[in-house]
């Protein structure tokens, strides 16, 4: 199978980020294809949003039970 290519113009800063991204065993385009094939995490922003309260809640015993157990330490 023969693989055709294609160029492709960047600005120097996506250059720069496509340099940093790829890895030292790959291609360009191998860069390009892994990072392009990941899952769009961006779908999960906001999820917990609802459970905030809880959250902070949560995080406040968390704080309050570090706090008592190094007073007893000390």
């Amino acid at each position: 199978m023969c693989m055709g290519s294609v160029n492709i113009s960047l600005n120097d800063e996506a250059y720069e980020c496509l340099k940093r991204a790829k890895k030292e065993s790959e291609s360009f385009s191998q860069a390009v294809i892994r990072i392009t094939s990941k899952k769009d995490i961006t779908k999960c922003f906001g999820l917990l949003k609802e459970y905030s309260k809880e959250l902070d809640s949560i995080q406040a015993e968390i704080e309050k039970s570090r706090k008592e157990k190094w007073r007893d330490v000390w």
